[in-house]
């Protein structure tokens, strides 16, 4: 009967320290699909450990790869007020598909992900609308008309050749 209880009480004692010590990241977002070459992704991760674990360790790391390309590392940030959380902004630089590999900073290794598929860059240079640039100049173009128009009406009416002096006579005493 001691025995048995000795028994349960290291297993407590010992097991939550066991479980804390694997230590995982959870990716919370895969890539959206449709991303684009220079486009941002927002990947959300979630360290599962102990507060005192958190504090002596770094951050997870994100690292993706292209034959191309190579390797490019990110480091995730700690997300204010959430024990555990971290985001990381993360661009692809170029078109194709790239593997993605997430470090684990308590458990020392890391998890792959399956590849992505990322379109290439827009070749209109970012898809900025060329209507809008059109319509501003129209705009200019309209309102340089208008005061054109307005400083010639303002010209005819005190335009000193146009004055008409009328002169009268008169007796002077």
């Amino acid at each position: 009967m001691i025995i048995g209880l000795v028994c349960v009480v290291a297993a407590t004692a010992v097991a939550p320290q066991l479980a804390a010590a694997k230590g995982s990241v959870e990716l919370r977002a895969t890539p959206p699909a449709g991303l684009k070459a220079g486009e941002t992704w927002h990947a959300d991760l979630f360290v599962r450990a102990t507060p005192r674990e958190l504090a002596a360790a770094n951050p997870p790391t994100i690292l993706i790869h292209n034959e191309a390309a190579g390797w490019t590392k990110f480091d995730a940030t700690p997300v204010p007020g959430e024990r555990g959380a971290y985001t990381a902004a993360l661009v692809f630089p170029d078109g194709g598909t790239w593997t993605y590999h997430v470090h684990d900073p308590i458990a020392g290794g890391g998890y792959d992900f399956e590849p992505v598929v990322v379109a290439g860059a827009d070749p209109s240079g970012g898809g900025f609308p060329l209507w809008w640039v059109l319509g501003a100049l129209v705009g200019v173009a309209g309102l340089g008309a208008v005061a054109i128009q307005l400083r010639d009406r303002f010209r005819r009416r005190h335009d000193p050749a146009e004055l008409r002096i009328e002169v009268r006579s008169g007796h002077a005493r």
